[in-house]
C-alpha cells in the first residue's frame, strides 16, 4: 500500500503546505497568464469581456484572489481528494497486461543501434509486434510518423494502428482543432467495430513560465464545446533552475501557480467546465546545462507539487513520472524504469513509466518495452500480496514433516498451490549459483538484451501472420481522406 494512503509523503507539516499553497495563489494573481501568441487577441478579448483584467502590453490575463478561489472550488468539485486519501490499490495478477507506446519522434533501430525518423511502414511493423505480443493489452501510438504531413499524421497513424493491431488502441494527443474532430469520429468507428472507446485526452500544459499557447487553448476548449470532454487538465512543466526557482519549494509553488492560472482562464472562458491540476516538472542540471525529467531531484519536486495539490488544495491529482533519461535500450533504461516504478508506487500510487519510451519521451524501442514489461510483472507480483489462511499456512504439514528435508516439494498442499511458487516473470536470471557463468563476450546483460530482441522478432512475425484488418482500415481511411481534403493535401495510401 503506498505511503500516501496513511501519511504525508514528505516531512513538511500542514501549516507549511498551506503556506506554500497561499504563495502559489499569490504568484497566479500577481504574475497572471501570458497569451503571447494570441496575436489577434481572440482569447484576451474574450477573457476581458467576461470580467478578467488584461495587461495588454504584456498580453497577459490577470486574476483576483476571488478568481483563484473559484477555480479551486471547481477543482474540488471535479476531483476532490478522496478520504481516505487513496483507495487500496486494485489487486494485480500474473495475467495482467500492459499499455505500450509513447508517441515518440524517433524509433530505435536495434540492428543499426541508432535512432531513426519513423515512417508509416515502421509504424506498421511496430503494430504487428504489438499484435503478436501477448503482454500488450493496449497500444498507445508508439511513434509519430515523419513521412506524412504532420497535420494529418495523428489520423493517419490511428488508421495504420487499427489495420495492423486488433487490441485496444489509443490515438495521439490532439494538437489542432481538426484532430479533435476527426480523432473522435475515428474513435467512434473503432468503438462500433471493436467495442472499445478511447476517452480523448483532457490535458494541456502551460508553456513555462506562466504562458499558455493559442493552440492549446483552442483545442482544449473545442473538446469541451463538442461534448467530447467534460473536464480539462492543465499541468505545469516548469524547469527548476531555468523557468522556476532552483530550490524545490520554489519549483513546487511555481508548478501549482501555473496550473491554477491556466485552469482559471479556462473556467472563465467556459463556465461549468471540470478542472484538474497536475505537474510534470524538470530540472536544469547546473553541471551540464542540460534539462532533465528524470532523477531524484525531479522525482522529489513532482511529489512536492503533488502534495500541494492533494493536501493543500484538497484535490485529487496525478503524480507524473513517465519519462526517463536513457536514450538507448539497456541497463540504465531498465534501472530508471524500475526506480520510477518503485518510488511512485511505494510513495504515491501504482504507476508504470512509459513502456518502451526512452530519451525523455523522444524515442521508442519495442526491445526496451519487452524489458519494461518483464520488470512490471515483478512489481505486480510484489503488489499482488499473499493469502493468509489455515490452508495457506499448512500447520499440519509443518508439524507432520518435522525434520524431513525437502518434504514439502512433493506434498499435496504444494501441488494444490503450485502457482504460489512460480514467479510472474521467467525472463531474468534467477536462482542460486548453479547456473552461474562468467563470459566476457556473453554476459548476463548481453543475453537478456538478445532475448528481448529475439522476442520482438518472434512476436512481430506472429502479428504479421494475423493479417491486416482491411475492413476497419478502409472505413477509417475514408475519414483520413476527408481530413486531408480539409487540409488541402493528399493522403498517402496505407502501408
Amino acid at each position: 500500500m503506498p505511503l500516501s494512503n496513511v501519511s504525508r509523503v514528505l516531512s513538511w507539516d500542514q501549516e507549511t503546505i498551506d503556506s506554500l499553497v497561499a504563495k502559489a495563489c499569490e504568484v497566479a494573481q500577481k504574475v497572471g497568464l501570458c497569451l503571447e501568441d494570441d496575436s489577434r487577441g481572440v482569447y484576451l478579448k474574450e477573457a476581458e469581456s467576461k470580467g478578467l483584467k488584461v495587461d495588454w502590453p504584456a498580453r497577459a490575463v490577470m486574476f483576483t484572489a476571488g478568481d483563484i478561489a473559484e477555480t479551486i472550488a471547481a477543482m474540488r468539485q471535479t476531483a476532490p481528494a478522496p478520504q481516505p486519501l487513496r483507495e487500496p490499490p486494485k489487486a494485480t495478477s500474473r495475467e495482467s497486461r500492459f499499455t505500450v507506446g509513447n508517441s515518440a519522434n524517433m524509433l530505435f533501430d536495434w540492428d543499426r543501434w541508432q535512432v531513426k525518423q519513423p515512417t508509416r511502414k515502421d509504424l506498421a511493423e511496430v503494430c504487428m509486434w504489438a499484435q503478436g505480443c501477448d503482454d500488450v493489452e493496449c497500444l498507445w501510438p508508439p511513434v509519430r510518423i515523419q513521412d506524412v504531413d504532420l497535420a494529418l499524421a495523428p489520423m493517419y497513424s490511428y488508421a495504420v494502428m487499427a489495420k495492423y493491431c486488433r487490441k485496444d488502441l489509443l490515438h495521439e494527443h490532439p494538437t489542432l482543432p481538426i484532430h479533435v474532430v476527426y480523432l473522435d469520429k475515428m474513435a467512434r468507428v473503432i468503438e462500433k467495430r471493436r467495442g472499445f472507446l478511447q476517452p480523448m485526452q483532457e490535458w494541456e500544459y502551460v508553456n513555462a513560465p506562466m504562458k499558455m499557447g493559442f493552440r492549446a487553448i483552442e483545442t482544449v476548449l473545442l473538446r469541451f464545446d463538442l461534448g467530447i470532454c467534460k473536464s480539462v487538465g492543465v499541468g505545469s512543466m516548469a524547469i527548476k533552475g531555468m523557468t522556476a526557482p532552483v530550490a524545490i519549494a520554489g519549483l513546487a509553488v511555481m508548478a501549482v501557480a501555473e496550473s491554477l492560472a491556466g485552469l482559471t482562464l479556462l473556467r472563465v472562458l467556459r463556465p461549468g467546465i471540470g478542472l484538474r491540476g497536475g505537474a510534470a516538472t524538470g530540472t536544469l542540471d547546473l553541471r551540464t546545462g542540460r534539462v532533465s525529467y528524470f532523477g531524484m531531484q525531479g522525482h522529489l519536486q513532482n511529489i512536492a507539487a503533488w502534495e500541494l495539490f492533494v493536501r493543500g488544495l484538497g484535490v485529487d491529482a496525478t503524480c507524473f513520472g513517465f519519462y526517463r533519461e536513457a536514450n538507448e535500450p539497456g541497463m540504465q533504461a531498465t534501472y530508471e524504469f524500475g526506480m520510477a516504478q518503485a518510488l511512485f508506487s511505494g510513495l504515491v500510487e501504482p504507476v508504470h513509466a512509459e513502456i518502451g519510451g526512452l530519451g525523455n519521451g523522444s524515442v521508442f524501442s519495442p526491445e526496451q518495452a519487452v524489458l519494461d514489461m518483464e520488470l512490471a510483472k515483478e512489481f505486480n507480483e510484489l503488489a499482488d500480496g499473499f493469502e493468509v489462511s489455515e490452508e495457506a499456512i499448512g500447520l499440519d504439514d509443518i508439524v507432520g514433516y518435522r525434520f524431513e528435508s525437502a518434504a514439502h516439494m512433493a506434498s499435496e498442499r504444494t501441488l494444490a498451490h503450485m502457482l504460489d511458487g512460480v514467479p510472474f516473470s521467467s525472463f531474468l536470471f534467477r536462482g542460486l549459483t548453479g547456473p552461474m557463468q562468467h563470459e566476457k563476450g556473453n554476459t548476463q546483460t548481453d543475453q537478456l538484451m538478445a532475448k528481448a530482441a529475439k522476442a520482438v522478432k518472434t512476436d512481430r512475425e506472429k502479428g504479421r501472420k494475423a493479417g491486416p484488418d482491411a475492413e476497419i482500415a478502409n472505413e477509417l481511411y475514408e475519414l483520413v481522406e476527408q481530413a486531408a481534403g480539409e487540409l488541402g493535401i493528399e493522403a498517402p495510401p496505407l502501408p
